[in-house]
This record gives C-alpha cells, sequence and structure tokens, in this order.
C-alpha cells in the first residue's frame, strides 16, 4: 500500500503539468477517488470537453462552475446527487450545444430551477428523477422541450401526462417525441388509465419496463398496441391466463430484446410460440420465471402438435 499510494499521489502531481485543452471527454465519475478532486480543482483547463461525467462534493461546487462556464461545445454532461442552481446557471454557456443532462437525486434542484432547464433547447435526454421537481414543473419540461425522446428511470412520466392532460382539457392533446417508459418506483402498478394515456401521447415508445399486477388493474394486452416497442422488459404475469399470445401476435415481429421476470406457466408451447412470433429477437431474459415441465415425452409432443 505506500507504494501504490506513492505511484497515486505522483500521478496527481503529474496531472497538474498534463492537461489538455483538446480534450473532448472526460469521465471524473469513474477515476480514482484519489485523483477526482485534482481533476476537478483544474476543470476550467479542459475548455474543449464535449461530454463530462462528474462525481463530486458541494466543497469542489465553486471549482465546477468555474469549470463549465467556459465550456461551449459541452453535449453531455451528468452530476448526480450533488448538482444545484450555481451549476445550472454556469452550464448555460452550452444550452446552445447539450443534448443530454443527467442530475438524477439531485434535491437542490426545484421548481425554480425549471425556467433555466428550460433554456436548453436542444436536449433530447433528461435525468431528472428524485429532484426536487413537481409533477407540474416536470409537466412544464415535457411541454417546452420539444426534443426530448428519453427520460432514464423517469417514473414519473405517468403523473406528468396526468397534469398535462387535465390541463390542457379539453384542447387536444400533446403528442411527444418520447421513446422509454419505466415503471414508477413508488407504487409500481400503473392502471389501464394511466397506460392508455401514455399510449395517445407517447406513441413512438421503443424501450419499456412495465410492472403487471393483474388484469383488473391493466391487462397485459395493452401492450400490443405500442407499435413501436422493440425492447421489453416484464415483470410479472402468466403466459396463458394473461394472453401473452396475442401480445406477440401484435408486436412480437418488432421485438429485438425481451427480458421476462417472475412470468408464469411457461413450457414448450410458450417457447416455440415466442420463437414464431419474435423473429428478430437478439436478446431473451428469463429471471425468477416458472416453467412447466412435461409429464412424458409424449405429452410434450402433443404439447408441440397441438400448437
Amino acid at each position: 500500500m505506500p507504494v501504490f499510494t506513492l505511484r497515486v499521489w505522483a500521478m496527481v502531481k503529474l496531472f497538474d503539468i498534463i492537461q489538455n485543452p483538446f480534450l473532448q471527454v472526460l469521465r471524473v465519475e469513474s477515476m480514482p477517488k484519489m485523483l477526482r478532486s485534482c481533476v476537478v480543482r483544474n476543470l476550467e483547463s479542459f475548455k474543449g470537453l464535449k461530454i463530462l461525467g462528474l462525481q463530486a462534493g458541494n466543497s469542489l461546487t465553486p471549482y465546477i462552475c468555474r469549470g463549465i462556464v467556459n465550456m461551449q461545445s459541452l453535449v453531455s454532461f451528468s452530476l448526480k446527487y450533488n448538482f444545484t442552481d450555481e451549476m445550472l446557471s454556469a452550464l448555460l454557456a452550452c444550452k446552445s450545444t447539450l443534448k443530454v443532462l443527467d442530475i438524477e437525486n439531485s434535491r437542490q434542484i426545484t421548481d425554480l430551477s425549471v425556467p433555466s432547464i428550460l433554456e436548453f433547447s436542444g436536449l433530447e435526454e433528461l435525468s431528472i428523477s428524485r429532484t426536487g421537481i413537481s409533477e407540474e414543473g416536470q409537466a412544464h419540461i415535457l411541454i417546452n422541450l420539444h426534443n426530448i425522446v428519453r427520460l432514464p428511470r423517469g417514473d414519473y412520466l405517468c403523473e406528468a401526462l396526468d397534469w398535462i392532460a387535465w390541463e390542457l382539457k379539453p384542447r387536444p392533446q400533446p403528442i411527444f417525441k418520447i421513446r422509454n417508459f419505466w415503471s414508477s418506483e413508488v407504487y409500481y402498478f400503473h392502471s389501464l388509465d394511466q397506460i392508455q394515456l401514455v399510449l395517445e401521447m407517447c406513441p413512438y415508445i421503443q424501450d419499456m419496463l412495465f410492472m403487471f399486477q393483474d388484469r383488473y388493474t391493466c391487462p397485459l394486452s395493452v401492450l400490443g398496441s405500442f407499435n413501436c416497442l422493440t425492447d421489453l422488459e416484464l415483470w410479472g404475469g402468466d403466459f396463458y391466463s394473461d394472453d401473452m399470445e396475442n401480445v406477440l401476435q401484435q408486436i412480437g415481429s418488432n421485438l429485438t430484446k425481451l427480458d421476462l421476470h417472475h412470468f408464469e406457466s411457461l413450457d414448450s408451447q410458450a417457447i416455440a410460440l415466442i420463437s414464431f412470433y419474435c423473429t428478430s429477437l437478439q436478446h431473451l431474459g428469463f429471471s425468477g420465471c416458472g416453467f412447466i415441465e412435461p409429464r412424458t415425452v409424449s405429452e410434450e409432443f402433443h404439447q408441440t402438435d397441438r400448437w
């Protein structure tokens, strides 16, 4: 350990003289902790960055602000947990180029921050889950940032759409470009009305994580109406009693990724149906699923023969 420590400190000292103003990608969050503070303190030397990923404590806020205020070519910025309004103001220097903003879990970002976020009109991916922004603030962001296509961990989507639908009623509902859906991490299971609202306002969903409770809360068949769906991660359900075959008939040919978790009544016939309908699959995963084993070889033959 003493030799290792000496080597790391030598790297830290050397870092002060090898800063490259033409560097385009800097991911501080993946660096050893001993190096991070040194890099952040010298952040203003990296004016040509296009991708910046940070992980820093509040004590480094002044260095971060001094650094990003001079970065006018940033395309992607990430700082979870400790992002502040002061940093947001500094980041406005690249509002015309920024396309990816990840500030999730930053509780200091509230509805007061929304006007500044709306300045980034070119944003295509926005991570604001578990911030202090309310449903109303999230709705305003969706309405005004027309280029948003991804909301990573965006479990607040249904609530934001509910607010928009209520606020704009009886005017026509807007259509968003959003490509992903993430089930709520608070109450998990969505109602049929919520999913139908998502279908109406976000018809281009391609990537979905869906938590299924029962056919009365929201029938599984509604997934078959998402015509653009290519990646489906499904938690819960029964292949036969919840009519999964009908879903596969409708969207199976589009699916390239299918992950089933705690899915019941899977047997050789169910696997054959998945193979038959999902001809474009590149990934198929099972986790905690219930597989039915036929009692005899002849029974397995007759099951396949019936299909």
